[in-house]
């Protein structure tokens, strides 16, 4: 394989999306690689909102939380509603306060949507 490999020949790149790459003018590796969308968002590594709350707060994943996080559109207003467990002898309304803050935020930059409302429910403690 070199820089003018057609990009069929790479693993994965069926006839559908060949013609895909095709539309934006790709047809080899080399273009694929130096293919720049003409805009961008640069997001820092992500982090687990746990981990940057030092380890207070465990977020939801299948195997703990029946329902962890859902959204949905109650009366013209979005509503997050996010289940999680936090450390004992944590001070519960900080932490809640704070994972709102990080959750809005970070949804208002991604995406410029602004959340009415992101309910943090404490479904139990990590002893």
């Amino acid at each position: 394989m070199n820089d003018k490999t057609p990009l069929r020949e790479l693993k994965g790149v069926g006839e559908k999306t060949e013609k895909l790459f095709q539309k934006i003018g790709i047809t080899t590796t080399e273009e694929l690689l130096r293919y720049y969308p003409r805009t961008y968002d640069v997001y820092e590594e992500p982090v687990e909102i746990a981990s940057a709350e030092e380890e207070k707060t465990v977020l939801p994943d299948s195997s703990r939380f029946k329902n962890a996080v859902s959204c949905r559109v109650s009366k013209n207003s979005l509503v997050l509603n996010v289940d999680v467990k936090v450390n004992y002898q944590q001070n519960v309304n900080e932490i809640c306060s704070r994972l709102q803050d990080k959750i809005y935020n970070s949804i208002l930059h991604m995406t410029g949507v602004k959340m009415d409302m992101i309910d943090i429910k404490v479904t139990g403690f990590i002893f």
